[in-house]
């Protein structure tokens, strides 16, 4: 909004003051005649004052006009701007969402596939099967390693969790075992679904410390495989591990006695899920 009306108030009470001053000048003018005549100088005064102030305030309304007008490219490329601006920020809200949903249900598979490439966790690497170590361990003994590995004793934890919203109850049978280095070991782990809904899920694994998963193979292992169990159920996971022998020779784990192999189960589904959504 411009002050219009504010700039015509003002040329208006410019234009009353000399209107003002000028009459003054003509009563004072007549005064000192003999006889009283018009002024007519004073009423050209009046007229050329109003003439002044009126030029005055055109060409104040023409330079405010002027400076809106010269505003509103402005005003509009400000607009666009900030149009432009949400938007971009819109679609990377969605894009990360996106990507976040795509990482929870890539995340195994993922996790699995890098294991596989790296050794990390205990995970068998792609084109080393623990059946070729156990026929080479057979077919070309190490005496050396066979010894070291007989005389060490390893302490294996076992630890298991679920994530925040699954209604799993899920435990070690046992706590720890006793194993040496080349020996082959049975675990188990108990699952047990406590709601009133079947319930999928797909477990992870991880052993601890990290450098000792190079040698912890697991034989047979529930984990990366999707485990239904219906309302109420309860069974019974095993684990069937094997560490190479060569741990024992290592420099690297000759401080480490202690192993821990946890799991943790995530929720795939859950029946009626479908039908809510």
């Amino acid at each position: 909004m411009f002050p219009l009306a504010s700039l015509l108030r003002q040329g208006a009470r410019a234009a009353a003051s000399d209107a003002r001053r000028c009459a003054g000048d003509f009563l004072v003018a007549s005064n000192a005649l003999p006889i009283t005549l018009p002024n007519f100088s004073h009423s050209g005064c009046i007229a050329r004052s109003v003439d002044a102030h009126g030029i005055s305030l055109a060409r104040r309304l023409s330079t405010a006009t002027g400076q809106a007008a010269s505003g509103r490219p402005d005003l509009l490329s400000k607009g666009r701007q900030t149009q432009k601006r949400n938007r971009d920020l819109g679609l990377y809200l969605v894009t990360l969402v996106v990507g976040m949903v795509g990482a929870t249900y890539l995340s195994v598979p993922l996790y699995r596939m890098f294991c596989q490439a790296t050794g990390f966790g205990g995970t068998v690497r792609v084109g080393q099967t623990v059946e070729e170590k156990l026929r080479a361990r057979r077919e070309n003994p190490d005496a050396v390693v066979e010894a070291a590995a007989a005389a060490q004793l390893l302490t294996v934890s076992f630890a298991a969790s679920v994530v925040d919203g699954m209604p799993w109850k899920f435990e070690p049978t046992q706590r720890s075992v006793k194993v040496r280095p080349g020996q082959s070991t049975l675990a188990f782990f108990r699952a047990s679904n406590t709601s009133d809904r079947a319930v999928t899920g797909v477990s992870t694994y991880n052993v601890t410390p990290n450098q000792a998963g190079y040698y912890f193979n697991k034989i047979q292992c529930f984990c990366f495989e999707e485990q239904k169990l219906r309302p109420g159920e309860e069974v019974d996971m095993p684990v069937f591990f094997y560490i190479d022998p060569e741990f024992a020779t290592d420099p690297k784990m000759k401080t480490i006695d202690h192993i821990t192999l946890s799991y943790t189960f995530f929720k795939v589904s859950e029946d009626g899920e479908d039908e809510q959504e």
